[in-house]
């Protein structure tokens, strides 16, 4: 039963007044790295729940920790994770933790569980060191070696042993006394006022970067949801936009407060093949709706990848309308030289496609497509011009396929950006890759 879950629960029902959930496992994940902490209320409570596991970024943040960042993670846990637990419950935490590794026989006598000090289970309750080791040696070994538990039941099984340490008529484990000259002042008030102020002014810097970062790109706020998208997808990436560069190099805490006040939701995805597992789900779709040809299937997963390479590129040839109807009703006869661009011609098709007067009559709109704009002719379609239309093509597919079938037919309300936002071939990119999350991580 011993996982993360139950390591951020002892903490998080110990924790100070004024302080919350989510403020505490995003300062755990930071430890590894700043960027680990870009969380929501929801993450924060699943990871504190046990009922979900760490992001790969999260994971791959940890493969780079080696013994030389153990003093530097010391430092951390001492100025940023102790300060949320409340004083008196302080040995409280260190107890119950060790009380429950005691308690778990999957851990063995001779298992390292404090990996700092590389102390082991059956040495645990003699453990001499400050607390920040302590809880910094036991995250380490519960993110290496063991996943969350399954129900999301860590809290209600810590919470007995937190109840249990505060009944507890001793410590379990040595305290050094403190040392310190008989003239020295009590420091503890002059120390509990510094941080507050610290944290004071960490959120007022926060909200000063936040707010310049939105009023800097007021004129582009429909694309800030591909900020969040670009940076879980490509952290490190050097962006031909200056919005996604800007984004990327805020702090994980401005990040969140700046989706907080554009009221975007905050991902819980990481890694640059995240979105691949989606890109399969419409691939299905493609099938089932009878989009076009399976022969141009592969397309899709080979070229459409490649979108991103061509960065600053612009895309407005992509987004004309040259695309005559196909159904004409009465109503439209007043407007002849009425075209669709791409997104509104998958509309079209699966809409009319799925009634009885024309279910069979009408050209898949990829068959359309490949053959009219001659996508598969390199002289008359170059790379660039085949990634953007099946880009928008999937763009289009995902916003008119209903993500719930039968007579209550649903569709999921999306955050991404209107086409006619779009600028560049990575805009296009990534609002494909956040329609592609919208319509099937959601369904």
């Amino acid at each position: 039963m011993f996982c993360l879950g139950c390591v951020l629960s002892v903490v998080v029902v110990c924790k100070a007044e004024g302080f919350n959930q989510e403020q505490i496992v995003e300062s755990f994940l930071q430890s590894l790295d700043e960027k680990c902490g870009v969380i929501d209320n929801s993450a924060a409570s699943n990871l504190a729940r046990g009922s979900k596991n760490p992001s790969v970024y999260v994971m791959d943040a940890l493969k780079a920790i080696t013994s030389d960042d153990y003093e530097r993670l010391t430092v951390y846990f001492r100025d940023k994770v102790v300060p949320y637990i409340k004083e008196n419950d302080r040995n409280v935490v260190r107890d119950a933790l060790i009380m429950l590794v005691q308690d778990e026989p999957e851990i063995h006598e001779d298992t390292v569980v404090e990996v700092i000090s590389k102390v082991k289970k059956s040495n645990l309750s003699e453990y001499e060191g400050d607390l920040a080791t302590f809880l910094a040696g036991i995250f380490l070994y519960v993110l290496k070696n063991t996943t969350n538990i399954k129900g999301g039941k860590a809290k209600k099984f810590t919470q007995k042993y937190v109840e249990k340490a505060r009944n507890s008529e001793k410590p379990l484990r040595k305290t050094p006394a403190p040392v310190r000259k008989e003239a020295e002042p009590e420091p503890d008030r002059d120390i509990r006022e510094e941080k507050t102020r610290e944290v004071l002014l960490r959120e007022e810097n926060i909200e000063r970067d936040a707010i310049a970062f939105c009023m800097k790109y007021e004129e582009k706020k429909a694309l800030i949801p591909l900020c969040q998208v670009a940076f879980v997808t490509n952290p490190t990436k050097k962006h031909e936009s200056e919005m996604y560069n800007g984004f990327s190099l805020c702090t994980a805490s401005t990040q969140r407060r700046i989706l907080e006040m554009s009221e975007i939701e905050i991902l819980d995805i990481s890694g640059m093949d995240w979105w691949y597992q989606y890109l399969v789900m419409f691939e299905k779709d493609y099938e089932k709706y009878q989009l076009g040809d399976m022969r141009y299937l592969y397309a899709f997963a080979q070229y459409f990848p490649d979108l991103i390479h061509y960065g600053d590129a612009s895309i407005g040839r992509f987004l004309q309308n040259v695309i005559p109807l196909k159904v004409v009703e009465p109503y439209m006869e007043a407007f002849p030289n009425y075209k669709h661009d791409i997104i509104g011609f998958l509309d079209e098709y699966l809409y009319y496609s799925g009634s009885e007067e024309y279910k069979g009559k009408l050209e898949p709109p990829m068959d359309d497509l490949w053959r009219g704009l001659q996508l598969g002719d390199a002289d008359a379609c170059d790379e660039f011009m085949l990634a953007s239309v099946l880009a928008l093509f999937i763009i289009g597919a995902c916003q008119s396929i209903p993500s719930q079938d039968g007579p209550d037919r649903e569709f999921h309300a999306s955050s991404a950006p209107d086409v006619g936002d779009l600028e560049t071939a990575e805009d296009l990119f990534y609002d494909t890759l956040l329609t592609l999350y919208e319509h099937y991580a959601k369904a």
